[in-house]
């Protein structure tokens, strides 16, 4: 099939949380399509689907970015047309297909539903004799007075369009909590400040190295022409602190906490998120996440606080991250 369309399902949270959720989802369509060299404008065909025209070459380039815009339930690579059952039949007729052939066209519109009916009995009468291997269904989609032919549905990320709830300050080290959990975040629909402390040289080049290709990956997801990342040196401070090395973690963990909280009211954030799980570390127990927690008067948001060691590497294996945040560093 020849495509000129990208037709979008989107999430149905981002449908229940009103226009201008979906708003905010065209609008960070077309900032990362922009990011990756397309230009495009990405348009409202229903309650919970946007269409954007495309040159039908760049269709694994759009599929492949349209992947990491939060929102995003689904999409089809998809023929746009006119109402016109000549047109469209001659199309379906024209293009090649795999597979036992069935068609399912979708209208809400009840005032055309005689124009559905008599469509369906055209396509139909052309299909018959058609057949081969892949079993796949052609689905016509009447949207907004126009015709949608697709047949692959690729799934989406899900999650709320990025920035929709808001600016949170992230604790990121470059590990694999810190990262899933800032992604989390993302998915959530935050716009995500990181800020990175420097411990130099009480860790390596190589804790440097995995920070930094963390943020890298993570800059993908990002729907902004540009993104902050905040590196706050603590290496002089940790030289002249003279402190019980059963409280040093502790002392260090609530110098983080209250140095995120003065750059979230510094620049607007409403809370910080960290990367913080239940007994994952000796210092990540209740009590010393209370204690945590009322030394800064900012929400603390912990995404991962009830995943279990496994649950984390196995989403990093999911998003394909495992080669940066499983590396061993010196630390």
């Amino acid at each position: 099939m020849k495509f000129n369309s990208i037709l979008v399902n989107v999430e149905d949270m981002v449908a229940k949380l009103g226009d201008d959720a979906i708003d905010k989802l065209i609008h960070n369509i077309a900032i990362q399509m922009s990011r990756f060299g397309i230009v495009c404008s990405p348009y409202r065909v229903s309650c919970n689907k946007i269409a954007i025209s495309i040159d039908s070459d760049d269709v694994d380039r759009y599929i492949d970015f349209l992947r990491r815009v939060f929102g995003v339930e689904s999409l089809s690579p998809a023929a746009k047309m006119s109402m016109d059952i000549d047109l469209i039949s001659s199309y379906i007729c024209s293009s090649k297909f795999g597979g036992e052939i069935s068609i399912d066209i979708l209208c809400r519109d009840p005032a055309l539903s005689s124009f559905r009916e008599a469509l369906f009995d055209r396509v139909r009468g052309c299909l018959k004799g058609l057949k081969s291997l892949d079993g796949k269904k052609i689905y016509i989609e009447i949207l907004d007075r126009d015709v949608f032919i697709y047949r692959d549905i690729f799934k989406g990320v899900g999650g709320v369009p990025y920035g929709f709830m808001g600016r949170v300050v992230s604790l990121f080290s470059g590990g694999i909590d810190s990262t899933i959990a800032t992604w989390i975040a993302m998915k959530m629909g935050f716009s995500v400040t990181p800020i990175h402390f420097s411990l130099k040289p009480f860790y390596g080049n190589d804790a440097w190295s995995r920070a930094m290709d963390s943020l890298k990956w993570l800059r993908d997801w990002v729907a902004e022409d540009s993104w902050d990342i905040y590196i706050a040196p603590l290496e002089d401070i940790h030289r002249e602190i003279d402190i019980d090395y059963r409280y040093r973690c502790i002392f260090c963990k609530t110098l983080m906490y209250k140095v995120a909280e003065a750059l979230a009211r510094k620049i607007g954030c409403s809370a910080i998120v960290t990367g913080e799980a239940l007994g994952q570390v000796a210092s990540q127990t209740l009590h010393n996440l209370k204690f945590l927690s009322n030394r800064v008067t900012v929400p603390i948001l912990r995404p991962l606080i009830a995943f279990d060691k496994d649950d984390i590497v196995n989403m990093a294996r999911v998003l394909g991250l495992e080669k940066i945040v499983l590396k061993k560093v010196k630390a």
